[in-house]
């Protein structure tokens, strides 16, 4: 029967992790454990600056079985980013907190004001190459790492979504970047 297969195209779910990705020469895992859990890649995608300019590529791990819909709620969730250019410190600090702005009421912004403070006090600069890994875990955080190696964990399930807002909310740093990173293009 020709159609069978088809016909079972059909019944798969719209999205599915991928199993490994490569995107401007930069190969993200399949997969991560975060606390014992497994996180599967969902998407990847790349940051340009002027259409031009490649800023970074970044990838985006969730629960299996998760929706990508349920990417800012309070799930485990890991995002990679790998770095094209040098960018200081300075810069990702001013870039985050207009990113949360734009994503947050102000009481919103104002409640988590302490907690932005310490985390982009614990930016570093980065050169090509390096990695920014940003992972939360339900009731313990979100641990900013550069190249595998902790700088900073914050608490707080509001904290984490006004954060992964910057990449992932209504007014993401690019709108490609958020559709590649939650398994459309890239």
């Amino acid at each position: 029967m020709r159609s069978a297969p088809y016909v079972l195209l059909l019944l798969l779910p719209l999205w599915q992790p991928v199993w490994s990705a490569t995107i401007e020469g930069v190969t993200f895992a399949e997969s991560r454990r975060v606390d014992g859990a497994k996180l599967v890649l969902v998407g990847t995608g790349l940051q340009r600056h002027l259409i031009i300019y490649k800023v970074c590529v970044a990838g985006l791990y969730l629960p299996a079985g998760s929706q990508p819909a349920s990417v800012l709620k309070n799930v485990p969730k890991r995002l990679e980013i790998h770095y094209f250019h040098r960018i200081r410190a300075a810069q990702f600090a001013t870039l985050t907190r207009k990113g949360i702005r734009e994503n947050t009421t102000a009481a919103e912004y104002a409640r988590i004001g302490p907690q932005l403070n310490r985390f982009v006090a614990a930016y570093k600069t980065v050169r090509p190459g390096d990695r920014y890994e940003l992972t939360y875990r339900p009731g313990k955080g979100v641990t900013l790492s550069l190249n595998g190696t902790a700088r900073i964990s914050v608490k707080g399930a509001e904290f984490s979504k006004a954060l992964y807002s910057v990449w992932l909310g209504k007014r993401p740093v690019t709108q490609d970047l958020k559709e590649g990173l939650l398994g459309g293009k890239s």
